[in-house]
């Protein structure tokens, strides 16, 4: 399994898709779960391999088979998303859950955002929040960055700008693109935290080389307005024709009200 890791990655070696399907097929012999995940997500990707879902969906189930928690994962979001399947929100809440069962934080938090959206589920914020939490409790960036928004919002609980922030930094520490987006809202407006306009700047630059279009838009807004940066119209245009580029609405707003 390592040696198909390296010739994937090219560490300590040249890279080979072909190497690397033929060292986790060896693996996969002698019954390794994760080497039957990898040749899973090869078939998924078509990576090395001609792209084929069906073959994935038979690595993923001979792994889960052996009790591998992220094949079921992997299985429950085929089927959220009908990649290769008839798209089954039933059969993808009885995989995560099965998988949220044995500890994986990705079907948990997956969970959550199918509680949140009402998605195969009746809809319910107390829901999300409590898989939210299990997710974050296992340090998933996209669990705590939920979490801080549900906080921020009074989703589920009770409105808390502190706890959204503490979910918001731990997140961050992840590179959680939009948790450092949001941490800048908060630094930007004083929610939960002394308004510091320089500080959202950092945050939101954080983001930004993250490509993340609602930070380049908030930087943007920043410039054109002299927000905790010199005032630079330039900039300021610079800033959200990145962002719109990436097709933020705001931004694209935004230009069209400075032309």
């Amino acid at each position: 399994l390592n040696l198909g890791l390296c010739y994937e990655n090219g560490t300590g070696v040249e890279q080979s898709y072909e190497k690397a399907i033929e060292y986790y097929q060896k693996s996969a012999d002698l019954g390794n779960s994760d080497a039957l995940i990898n040749l899973g997500v090869c078939y998924a990707n078509g990576t090395g391999v001609v792209q084929s879902y069906e073959k994935a969906i038979e690595y993923y189930k001979e792994s889960a088979l052996k009790g591998n928690s992220k094949a079921i994962y992997n299985l429950g979001v085929i089927y959220e998303n009908g990649t290769g399947v008839v798209q089954s929100y039933e059969k993808a809440i009885e995989y995560y859950n099965q998988s949220a069962e044995m500890g994986d934080s990705d079907a948990l938090f997956n969970l959550g955002v199918l509680y949140e959206d009402g998605k195969g589920v009746v809809q319910s914020y107390e829901k999300a929040f409590e898989f939210y939490s299990k997710s974050a409790n296992l340090s998933n960036p996209n669990a705590l960055y939920n979490l801080g928004d549900m906080y921020e919002n009074g989703k589920g609980t009770s409105q808390d700008y502190s706890k959204a922030i503490e979910c918001y930094s731990k997140s961050a520490e992840f590179g959680n693109s939009n948790a450092l987006w949001m941490l800048g809202v908060c630094y930007d407006n004083g929610y939960g935290v002394e308004q510091d306009y320089k500080k959202a700047i950092e945050f939101y630059k954080e983001s930004a080389k993250l490509g993340n279009s609602d930070a380049l838009n908030c930087l943007g807004y920043s410039y054109e307005n002299g927000n905790g940066v010199e005032q630079d119209m330039y900039k300021a245009l610079k800033y959200y024709i990145q962002s719109a580029e990436k097709g933020n609405d705001k931004a694209q707003f935004n230009l069209g009200l400075m032309y």
